[in-house]
């Protein structure tokens, strides 16, 4: 799991995300990613107790 946002800077718009799989696999395990089997988007506030709404719009992956 990696979480690209974090806090209330942000809050109320919409915020375009660029990710590398290939680079945030071989950051997070330190060898070669297996092929892709799915991807979740996820809003978490388990820690903070706290509640949020989030809207997703298409997710797009692009070779490199």
């Amino acid at each position: 799991m990696v979480a690209v946002e974090s806090g209330n800077e942000r809050v109320g718009e919409w915020v375009c995300q660029a990710r590398s799989l290939y680079a945030d696999y071989r950051w997070l395990f330190d060898e070669e990613p297996p092929p892709l089997s799915g991807i979740a988007v996820m809003t978490d506030t388990d820690d903070t107790g706290e509640e949020a709404t989030a809207f997703y719009s298409d997710l797009v992956l692009k070779a490199k």
